[in-house]
């Protein structure tokens, strides 16, 4: 149950961040295609069952705070 809930919400990340990437609020194409390949990665996490609470926990704190350097090692 636990996993489910931090993919429900790993899911709502990356619907903002392609919400924020599509419509514009990202001008710079490089930040673009960084976050395009980040939410690639953590909804492959999330798929294959890799995603742990530590990892869900750091990757939530950066994205919270907007740390998007936080967002690669978490």
């Amino acid at each position: 149950m636990e996993s489910t809930c931090h993919v429900s919400w790993l899911e709502c990340v990356c619907a903002e961040l392609e919400w924020r990437t599509t419509k514009g609020q990202m001008s710079r194409a490089k930040e673009k295609s960084r976050l395009a390949s980040q939410v690639w990665d953590l909804r492959w996490t999330a798929g294959a069952g890799l995603l742990d609470k530590q990892g869900a926990a750091l990757t939530r704190r950066a994205y919270a705070t907007g740390d998007s350097d936080a967002l690669e090692t978490a």
